[in-house]
Order: structure tokens, then sequence, then C-alpha cells
């Protein structure tokens, strides 16, 4: 199942000042599974470092159980006015509006639209 990680765009420091940018966030997907054998609702994640932490945590971002039938919810795939970039699938991470990013995504998630925000 792909994985969506939202994150900061910033790593934080012990005072709270941007130290480089984040490299977390970004859609992660299966691709040493063929797509038709991957769930296509991807898992959402927040990624958290606080000033002063150690190391950063991950959490699952779950809702409320509905009914049955309903439909999944539908996931951002922007932060910070951009997409957020589909990480490990080519030589470099991809943003998933480029051809390649995209086709990648679309092999492996239902895309709405184009992902960005309704205007």
């Amino acid at each position: 199942r792909p994985v969506i990680v939202y994150a900061e765009p910033f790593v934080l420091g012990s005072q709270g000042d941007a130290l480089e940018p984040d490299r977390f966030a970004g859609v992660y997907l299966p691709l040493m599974w063929s797509p038709d054998v991957c769930v296509r609702v991807p898992l959402p994640m927040a990624f958290t470092f606080q000033p002063g932490d150690v190391c950063g945590h991950f959490s699952a971002l779950v809702g409320i159980e509905g009914k049955s039938g309903d439909p999944p919810p539908k996931l951002s795939l922007m932060r910070t006015g951009s997409v957020l970039p589909v990480r490990f699938g080519a030589e470099e991470d991809e943003e998933w509006d480029t051809v390649d990013g995209r086709s990648l995504l679309d092999q492996y998630v239902d895309v709405v639209g184009d992902g960005r925000p309704i205007t």
C-alpha cells in the first residue's frame, strides 16, 4: 500500500530556527510489488520533529470508523503550495505532476483531478 508522509517544510533546531529542508514528506510507493496486488488507498502518516528532540516521530493519521460502504477520504498531495514528491520513484525524487512521477502515482493510487487545491 502506498504511504503519504506529511511533515513541516523545515527541520527545526533547539531554538526553533529552520536548520534544513525536511526530506521525509512525500509519497512512498511500494515499487517492489506489482500495482495490481496493492491496496490503492494510501496510508497517511505525519512526521514530527520538535526542537530539542534527538529524533523525529512518525504517527499514523487515522479517521474515525465510517459506515460500511463509505468511500475512503480524499488526501491532499500538496504541501505549502507545491506537490509532494514521489520518493524513490526514479534516480532522483520526482514531483508527481512530472511525466514520470505522475505515471508512477497513477499506477498505485487513485488520484482525483490533478491533485491541486480547488480555487
